[in-house]
């Protein structure tokens, strides 16, 4: 056998075992929170299901709304020029929690925040793991009449959670985007200093929008 042909056997069985640890990268989901998000359709005041978006056997979504009320987040047709947006308490800090299942990881690829009426609201966003450390925070944020959406590359098998206020009732959130995907054989490190988020304006989100998620069964 040449040492060519060596070389290539040898690069060729080092592909192989990198892509056999490699997690399988799925299809992107996106919350668009359109009418499964509710029980019956959604209408304004409604509550947004537990189990919307949902992935059987591989994620939960969990929608909070800030203490003391507790309960799941609420609907509304228009927020900034989003149609269809989850929104939580006057002056309340709300959550989105993106918690995978066992043997699997979640990465979280962006979402958008727009307001109530279109005016200028002030909020913040910030960015925690399953287990609440800090991955990133936009403080002293303006949401007004065109929505802002955020990209992001965050990995975690204990789950991310979306937190946003403090006035989570007249700022919503619209088009969560993610991918769960099977924890890698051998204990790859989660990329969670990877973490790069990126804030602007109008629809980037709209370019990972690859498939819209309806409540699962």
């Amino acid at each position: 056998m040449s040492f060519e042909i060596k070389t290539a056997t040898a690069i060729g069985a080092a592909i192989a075992t990198v892509l056999a640890a490699a997690p399988t990268i799925a299809t992107a989901d996106v919350l668009t929170f359109d009418g499964g998000a509710c029980s019956g359709g959604c209408s304004n005041y409604a509550s947004i299901l537990q189990s919307y978006g949902d992935i059987a056997g591989q994620l939960d979504v969990e929608y909070k709304r800030s203490q003391p009320n507790g309960g799941s987040l609420s609907w509304w047709n228009v927020y900034s020029d989003l149609n269809g947006v989850a929104w939580g308490d006057p002056g309340g800090v709300s959550e989105v929690f993106l918690r995978p299942l066992a043997g699997f990881q979640v990465t979280l690829l962006g979402f958008d925040l727009g307001s109530y009426g279109g005016d200028n609201r002030s909020s913040q966003v910030t960015l925690l793991g399953g287990n609440g450390d800090v991955l990133g925070a936009f403080p002293n944020l303006i949401i007004g009449a065109t929505h802002q959406s955020f990209a992001s590359n965050l990995t975690r098998s204990d789950g991310i959670r979306i937190q946003w206020g403090p006035d989570a009732y007249d700022v919503g959130i619209d088009n969560i985007a993610f991918e769960v995907t099977a924890i890698p054989t051998g204990g790859i490190p989660e990329p969670a200093t990877w973490a790069m988020m990126i804030l602007g304006f109008g629809a980037v989100g709209t370019a990972i929008r690859t498939r819209r998620r309806t409540a699962a069964a």
